[in-house]
Protein backbone atom coordinates (compact mmCIF):
# COMPACT_ATOMS: atom_id res chain seq x y z
CA UNK A 1 0.00 0.00 0.00
CA UNK A 2 1.35 3.64 -0.64
CA UNK A 3 -0.16 7.11 -0.25
CA UNK A 4 -0.60 10.07 -2.40
CA UNK A 5 1.23 13.22 -1.53
CA UNK A 6 0.88 16.88 -3.29
CA UNK A 7 4.17 17.79 -4.62
CA UNK A 8 3.82 21.10 -3.22
CA UNK A 9 1.90 21.76 -0.42
CA UNK A 10 1.40 25.08 1.78
CA UNK A 11 -0.34 26.24 4.37
CA UNK A 12 -1.54 29.90 3.73
CA UNK A 13 -1.43 32.40 6.78
CA UNK A 14 -0.97 36.02 7.12
CA UNK A 15 2.21 37.87 8.71
CA UNK A 16 -0.13 40.64 10.11
CA UNK A 17 -2.99 41.28 13.13
CA UNK A 18 -5.48 42.52 11.01
CA UNK A 19 -9.12 42.33 9.64
CA UNK A 20 -9.57 40.45 6.49
CA UNK A 21 -11.74 42.82 3.91
CA UNK A 22 -12.19 40.65 1.46
CA UNK A 23 -11.59 36.79 -0.06
CA UNK A 24 -11.03 37.00 -4.00
CA UNK A 25 -11.07 33.30 -4.77
CA UNK A 26 -13.56 29.91 -4.91
CA UNK A 27 -13.06 27.24 -3.04
CA UNK A 28 -11.48 24.23 -4.60
CA UNK A 29 -10.32 26.37 -7.83
CA UNK A 30 -6.85 26.73 -9.51
CA UNK A 31 -4.95 29.82 -8.99
CA UNK A 32 -1.97 31.01 -10.71
CA UNK A 33 1.16 32.26 -8.96
CA UNK A 34 0.98 35.40 -7.32
CA UNK A 35 -2.81 35.60 -7.37
CA UNK A 36 -4.38 37.63 -4.69
CA UNK A 37 -6.25 35.19 -2.00
CA UNK A 38 -6.63 37.72 1.05
CA UNK A 39 -7.09 41.28 1.60
CA UNK A 40 -6.12 42.67 4.77
CA UNK A 41 -7.06 45.79 6.29
CA UNK A 42 -4.72 48.55 5.49
CA UNK A 43 -6.40 51.95 6.03
CA UNK A 44 -4.34 52.68 8.91
CA UNK A 45 -1.32 52.11 6.67
CA UNK A 46 -2.34 53.97 4.05
CA UNK A 47 -3.02 57.09 6.10
CA UNK A 48 -0.20 57.19 7.84
CA UNK A 49 1.81 56.80 4.33
CA UNK A 50 0.07 59.90 3.24
CA UNK A 51 0.89 61.86 6.36
CA UNK A 52 4.47 60.56 6.25
CA UNK A 53 5.30 61.94 2.48
CA UNK A 54 3.59 64.94 2.49
CA UNK A 55 6.29 65.58 5.71
CA UNK A 56 8.96 64.04 3.46
CA UNK A 57 7.93 66.77 1.08
CA UNK A 58 8.41 69.62 3.73
CA UNK A 59 11.46 68.09 4.83
CA UNK A 60 13.16 68.10 1.35
CA UNK A 61 11.94 71.86 0.72
CA UNK A 62 13.34 72.03 3.96
CA UNK A 63 17.12 70.62 3.15
CA UNK A 64 16.77 72.70 -0.06
CA UNK A 65 16.32 76.35 1.98
CA UNK A 66 19.17 75.52 4.16
CA UNK A 67 21.53 74.52 1.72
CA UNK A 68 21.15 77.81 0.18
CA UNK A 69 21.48 79.85 3.71
CA UNK A 70 24.54 77.65 4.13
CA UNK A 71 26.32 78.54 0.95
CA UNK A 72 25.52 82.29 1.59
CA UNK A 73 26.91 81.70 5.20
CA UNK A 74 23.58 82.03 7.16
CA UNK A 75 23.45 78.42 7.94
CA UNK A 76 26.02 76.07 10.72
CA UNK A 77 26.78 72.28 8.89
CA UNK A 78 25.09 71.23 11.95
CA UNK A 79 21.72 72.16 10.51
CA UNK A 80 22.66 70.85 7.39
CA UNK A 81 23.07 67.23 9.02
CA UNK A 82 19.67 67.94 10.86
CA UNK A 83 17.55 68.37 8.14
CA UNK A 84 19.84 65.48 6.35
CA UNK A 85 18.60 62.93 8.93
CA UNK A 86 15.24 64.00 9.59
CA UNK A 87 14.85 63.50 5.82
CA UNK A 88 16.58 60.18 5.57
CA UNK A 89 14.44 58.67 8.66
CA UNK A 90 11.15 59.80 7.18
CA UNK A 91 12.40 58.16 4.21
CA UNK A 92 12.73 54.85 6.69
CA UNK A 93 9.49 55.39 7.44
CA UNK A 94 7.84 55.02 4.22
CA UNK A 95 10.09 52.28 3.17
CA UNK A 96 9.11 50.36 6.66
CA UNK A 97 4.83 51.53 5.83
CA UNK A 98 5.68 49.80 2.64
CA UNK A 99 7.07 46.73 3.53
CA UNK A 100 3.84 46.45 5.70
CA UNK A 101 1.18 47.26 3.38
CA UNK A 102 2.51 44.33 1.11
CA UNK A 103 1.71 42.22 3.75
CA UNK A 104 -1.93 43.12 3.79
CA UNK A 105 -2.14 41.28 0.49
CA UNK A 106 -1.81 37.38 1.12
CA UNK A 107 -0.76 35.81 -2.25
CA UNK A 108 -0.42 32.51 -3.64
CA UNK A 109 3.55 31.23 -3.62
CA UNK A 110 3.25 28.84 -6.34
CA UNK A 111 0.42 27.85 -9.08
CA UNK A 112 -1.87 25.36 -7.61
CA UNK A 113 -5.72 24.17 -6.10
CA UNK A 114 -7.09 26.28 -3.63
CA UNK A 115 -8.90 24.41 -0.48
CA UNK A 116 -11.30 24.99 2.00
CA UNK A 117 -11.17 29.01 3.63
CA UNK A 118 -10.82 28.61 6.97
CA UNK A 119 -12.03 32.07 8.01
CA UNK A 120 -14.62 34.73 6.50
CA UNK A 121 -14.52 38.73 5.69
CA UNK A 122 -14.40 40.56 8.93
CA UNK A 123 -11.85 38.53 10.82
CA UNK A 124 -9.39 38.77 12.81
CA UNK A 125 -6.30 36.84 12.25
CA UNK A 126 -2.85 36.72 13.45
CA UNK A 127 -0.01 34.56 11.96
CA UNK A 128 -0.69 31.75 14.34
CA UNK A 129 -4.32 30.97 12.05
CA UNK A 130 -4.40 29.28 8.90
CA UNK A 131 -6.76 30.45 6.39
CA UNK A 132 -6.54 27.68 3.82
CA UNK A 133 -4.06 25.38 2.14
CA UNK A 134 -2.48 25.50 -1.28
CA UNK A 135 -1.61 21.97 -3.39
CA UNK A 136 0.47 21.84 -6.75
CA UNK A 137 -0.89 18.39 -7.34
CA UNK A 138 -0.10 18.73 -11.19
CA UNK A 139 2.42 16.16 -10.59
CA UNK A 140 1.86 14.15 -7.06
CA UNK A 141 4.23 11.52 -5.15
CA UNK A 142 3.41 7.96 -4.17
CA UNK A 143 5.03 7.34 -0.68
CA UNK A 144 5.01 3.37 -0.16
CA UNK A 145 7.68 1.17 1.54
CA UNK A 146 9.01 -2.04 0.86
CA UNK A 147 10.50 -5.02 3.02
CA UNK A 148 14.03 -4.65 4.45
CA UNK A 149 14.93 -7.65 2.41
CA UNK A 150 14.65 -5.72 -1.00
CA UNK A 151 16.52 -3.09 0.26
CA UNK A 152 19.46 -3.91 -2.07
CA UNK A 153 17.79 -3.89 -5.08
CA UNK A 154 18.69 -0.90 -7.39
CA UNK A 155 14.86 0.48 -7.64
CA UNK A 156 15.93 3.78 -8.97
CA UNK A 157 14.33 5.02 -11.38
CA UNK A 158 12.12 1.91 -11.45
CA UNK A 159 8.22 2.45 -13.14
CA UNK A 160 5.90 1.09 -10.76
CA UNK A 161 2.23 0.24 -11.24
CA UNK A 162 -0.47 1.15 -9.01
CA UNK A 163 -4.08 1.71 -8.46
CA UNK A 164 -6.47 3.43 -6.43
CA UNK A 165 -9.02 2.44 -4.04
CA UNK A 166 -11.62 4.29 -5.66
CA UNK A 167 -11.24 2.89 -9.43
CA UNK A 168 -9.55 -0.29 -11.02
CA UNK A 169 -7.21 2.65 -13.52
CA UNK A 170 -3.59 1.74 -13.57
CA UNK A 171 -1.23 4.63 -13.43
CA UNK A 172 2.09 4.34 -13.64
CA UNK A 173 4.85 6.65 -11.92
CA UNK A 174 8.61 6.36 -11.76
CA UNK A 175 10.72 5.87 -8.09
CA UNK A 176 12.83 9.19 -8.01
CA UNK A 177 14.30 8.53 -4.07
CA UNK A 178 14.74 6.12 -1.58
CA UNK A 179 15.05 6.95 2.16
CA UNK A 180 18.97 5.92 3.46
CA UNK A 181 17.86 4.13 6.09
CA UNK A 182 15.20 1.23 7.72
CA UNK A 183 12.21 2.27 9.66
CA UNK A 184 13.34 0.77 13.32
CA UNK A 185 9.73 -0.16 13.91
CA UNK A 186 8.51 -1.38 10.98
CA UNK A 187 11.80 -2.99 9.15
CA UNK A 188 10.94 -1.55 5.99
CA UNK A 189 12.30 0.84 3.22
CA UNK A 190 10.52 4.02 2.14
CA UNK A 191 10.75 5.29 -1.64
CA UNK A 192 8.77 7.55 -3.43
CA UNK A 193 7.89 7.59 -7.06
CA UNK A 194 6.59 10.90 -9.16
CA UNK A 195 3.65 11.04 -11.48
CA UNK A 196 2.17 13.48 -13.68
CA UNK A 197 -1.47 14.20 -12.50
CA UNK A 198 -2.88 16.61 -15.20
CA UNK A 199 -6.23 15.68 -15.10
CA UNK A 200 -6.43 16.09 -11.35
CA UNK A 201 -7.77 12.05 -10.94
CA UNK A 202 -5.25 11.27 -8.34
CA UNK A 203 -6.28 13.42 -4.68
CA UNK A 204 -3.66 13.69 -2.34
CA UNK A 205 -3.90 11.56 1.30
CA UNK A 206 -5.20 8.94 -1.22
CA UNK A 207 -4.27 5.17 -0.71
CA UNK A 208 -3.13 3.04 -3.31
CA UNK A 209 -1.86 -0.65 -4.09
CA UNK A 210 1.11 -0.69 -6.02
CA UNK A 211 2.46 -3.15 -7.91
CA UNK A 212 6.51 -3.76 -7.71
CA UNK A 213 8.34 -7.13 -9.12
CA UNK A 214 11.08 -7.72 -7.07
CA UNK A 215 12.15 -11.11 -6.94
CA UNK A 216 9.89 -13.78 -6.32
CA UNK A 217 7.64 -11.95 -4.56
CA UNK A 218 4.77 -13.56 -5.94
CA UNK A 219 5.84 -17.09 -4.68
CA UNK A 220 5.61 -15.93 -0.95
CA UNK A 221 3.34 -17.39 1.83
CA UNK A 222 1.02 -14.68 2.63
CA UNK A 223 -1.23 -15.29 5.34
CA UNK A 224 -4.54 -13.62 7.23
CA UNK A 225 -3.62 -10.28 9.35
CA UNK A 226 -5.59 -11.32 11.85
CA UNK A 227 -3.94 -14.58 12.44
CA UNK A 228 -0.46 -12.45 13.60
CA UNK A 229 0.21 -11.88 17.05
CA UNK A 230 2.35 -8.71 17.96
CA UNK A 231 5.10 -9.39 20.15
CA UNK A 232 8.34 -7.62 21.33
CA UNK A 233 10.55 -9.09 18.21
CA UNK A 234 7.99 -8.28 15.50
CA UNK A 235 4.93 -10.81 15.35
CA UNK A 236 4.21 -14.89 15.45
CA UNK A 237 1.33 -17.06 14.59
CA UNK A 238 0.19 -20.41 15.99
CA UNK A 239 0.86 -23.36 13.84
CA UNK A 240 -1.23 -26.09 14.55
CA UNK A 241 0.71 -29.63 14.66
CA UNK A 242 -0.61 -32.89 15.39
CA UNK A 243 -3.91 -31.14 17.30
CA UNK A 244 -1.24 -28.83 19.19
CA UNK A 245 -0.79 -25.36 18.78
CA UNK A 246 3.04 -24.05 18.44
CA UNK A 247 3.66 -20.60 18.43
CA UNK A 248 6.35 -20.00 15.60
CA UNK A 249 7.79 -16.73 15.16
CA UNK A 250 8.22 -14.95 11.92
CA UNK A 251 9.15 -12.19 9.59
CA UNK A 252 6.65 -9.98 7.63
CA UNK A 253 6.94 -8.29 4.36
CA UNK A 254 4.24 -6.40 2.39
CA UNK A 255 0.91 -6.57 4.50
CA UNK A 256 -2.99 -5.07 4.16
CA UNK A 257 -5.83 -5.16 6.12
CA UNK A 258 -6.37 -8.82 4.60
CA UNK A 259 -3.25 -10.35 4.28
CA UNK A 260 0.49 -10.23 5.26
CA UNK A 261 3.44 -11.53 3.37
CA UNK A 262 5.81 -14.13 5.53
CA UNK A 263 9.63 -13.59 4.39
CA UNK A 264 10.57 -16.67 6.77
CA UNK A 265 9.62 -18.70 9.70
CA UNK A 266 6.75 -20.87 7.87
CA UNK A 267 7.03 -23.27 5.17
CA UNK A 268 4.07 -24.40 2.74
CA UNK A 269 1.56 -26.91 4.22
CA UNK A 270 2.16 -25.37 7.40
CA UNK A 271 -1.79 -25.02 9.10
CA UNK A 272 -1.61 -21.70 10.87
CA UNK A 273 -5.17 -20.93 13.26
CA UNK A 274 -6.48 -17.73 12.96
CA UNK A 275 -9.73 -17.72 15.04
CA UNK A 276 -10.26 -17.54 19.38
CA UNK A 277 -6.31 -16.24 19.78
CA UNK A 278 -6.82 -15.47 23.30
CA UNK A 279 -8.04 -18.54 24.28
CA UNK A 280 -5.13 -20.47 23.26
CA UNK A 281 -1.88 -21.49 24.96
CA UNK A 282 1.29 -22.67 23.49
CA UNK A 283 2.03 -26.46 23.69
CA UNK A 284 -2.15 -26.91 23.94
CA UNK A 285 -4.56 -29.20 22.42
CA UNK A 286 -6.46 -27.40 19.91
CA UNK A 287 -10.09 -28.80 18.10
CA UNK A 288 -10.16 -27.79 14.64
CA UNK A 289 -13.69 -26.34 13.68
CA UNK A 290 -13.52 -25.58 10.20
CA UNK A 291 -10.57 -25.58 8.15
CA UNK A 292 -10.11 -22.56 5.02
CA UNK A 293 -7.74 -23.37 2.11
Amino acid sequence: MGTVKAVEKVDIVGELNRKITSIDFKEGSFVSKNKLLFKLDDREILAELDQLKHEMKLAEETLKRNKVLFDNGGASAQLIDESDTKLNVINAKINYLETILDKTEIRAPFAGIVGIRYVSPGALIDPSITLTTLYDISNVYIDFAIPEKYSSANLNNTIIDFTTLSSNEIYKARITAIQPNIDSHTRTLMLRAVTTNSDRKLIPGSSVKVNLGIGDMDKSIYVPTNCLIPTLKGYSVYVLKNGIAEEVNIDIGLRNNESAQVLSGLSIGDSIITTNLLRIVPGGAVSVANVIK
